[in-house]
């Protein structure tokens, strides 16, 4: 497959004036003892949770960046597979150095 640079440039452009996602409702307990340990891997003992760190509506800040996340996600994997599907050519020719 061939890519189009200048359409692909475009792309990245309107990808990077899209706003981020927002972080800025987001409890630091929740982030630090729960998200960031479970997107690398790592189990979550549930009784480890200091559960009067966090309210409710920390909870569903949690859950609304989380969607936001993977809306994120869902908009850039046109762009990855394009170049996921790309081959470098062979060269018709043998070069020597």
């Amino acid at each position: 497959m061939i890519v189009d640079l200048k359409s692909f440039c475009a792309d990245i452009s309107r990808a990077e004036s899209q706003k981020s996602v927002d972080t800025s409702n987001l409890s630091s307990y929740l982030m630090q003892n729960l998200f960031i340990p479970y997107v690398t891997g790592k189990n979550i003992r549930l009784d480890s949770l200091d559960y009067d760190a966090f309210t409710l509506p920390d909870m569903d800040n949690l859950f609304r960046f989380i969607g936001d996340l993977e809306d994120t996600e869902r908009k850039l994997e046109p762009m990855r597979s394009k170049l996921g599907d790309c081959h470098p050519a062979a060269r018709k020719i043998k070069g020597f150095c």
